[in-house]
């Protein structure tokens, strides 16, 4: 939650390095859990444990293999897969077809958006099948899109705006492929709705290139929210923005359909692609051997 830190903390000579540690991968957690229970299982379970541990840390994997050994001790056997899956059966929740679906078709807009858009690949695109139900909140995400790229250190309007249109893009392809969206983009802090009104709001109210020039609040996240709280001109401003953009989006995933739907449709039977199969699923070739479009003007990838 890097967002509600202080900026004070931020500052050189504190807390000035950010390191961001995702969950361990596929491999890792098969690893991880190994070494913690401390017996060898078939390979298949293994490989059935990884898949429905997708987001888990390695201090949940180690309690995993901790109550496996304590449900192994109370029964006085050896150590045996269906004892582990048992234990998961009653912490997962697994995604139904539809809902898989819809987690491909969202993930998919943000990957053709930020190629046609941003001209970039995303270095990893995911969605997750078994979604915990032991952490006492409802799972506010079917699916992720890693997008690594050099963050610059000043913005032009059309930036703004074209990262708000990245942000929408998971919402309006839901629309267009499935024919309406859910609430999947919304919900939480840090949802791409939360995202998409913090650039907006950051835009028209503090960065002097929004169109007005009146400077209403600082930039920070806390206080852009209470800003469009106290101010509804400004709230009304952000979600017409917001529209605007979304409309220029939902073009823009219609005009590429056929590569959104190549991307959705891998991405729902393997569940992950790489930065290379996306470039091959979008380019219908190896990425060297590709021009990427990097503006709003050069937006059609076919």
């Amino acid at each position: 939650r890097l967002e509600t830190i202080d900026r004070a903390f931020l500052r050189p000579g504190r807390l000035e390095r950010i390191i961001r540690i995702n969950p361990p991968d596929r491999e890792a957690r098969q690893k991880i859990f190994t070494q913690h229970l401390g017996t060898e299982l078939p390979d298949a379970t293994l490989l059935e444990i990884s898949q429905r541990t997708e987001g888990w840390t390695g201090a949940d994997l180690e309690r995993l293999a901790r109550d496996t050994r304590r449900k192994v001790r109370r029964s006085r056997t050896a150590t045996e897969s269906h004892q582990v899956l048992e234990l998961l059966s009653g912490t997962i929740k697994k995604s139904s077809p539809m809902e898989l679906e819809r987690y491909a078709v969202h993930e998919a807009g943000h990957v053709i958006a930020a190629y046609c858009i941003l001209g970039a690949l995303p270095d990893a695109v995911s969605i997750q099948e078994f979604h915990r139900t032991d952490t006492g909140r409802k799972s506010t995400g079917g699916g992720a899109t890693i997008l690594l790229r050099e963050e610059s250190s000043v913005h032009l309007r059309c930036d703004y705006l074209n990262e708000i249109s990245v942000a929408l893009a998971g919402h309006a392809a839901e629309n267009l492929v499935l024919g309406a969206p859910s609430d999947g983009a919304g919900g939480a802090i840090g949802s791409d709705l939360d995202h998409a009104t913090f650039l907006a709001a950051r835009l028209l109210a503090s960065s002097g290139v929004g169109g007005n020039l009146v400077f209403l609040s600082e930039g920070a996240r806390d206080k852009l929210h209470q800003a469009l709280r106290s101010d509804p001109a400004l709230t009304k401003a952000c979600n017409d923005l917001l529209k605007a953009q979304m409309k220029e989006v939902s073009e823009l995933l219609e005009q590429n359909e056929t590569p959104l739907r190549n991307v959705s449709n891998s991405l729902l039977e393997r569940k992950s692609l790489s930065k290379t199969d996306v470039a091959c699923l979008i380019q219908g070739a190896s990425p060297s051997g590709s021009t990427q479009p990097n503006s709003l003007e050069n937006r059609n990838v076919r």
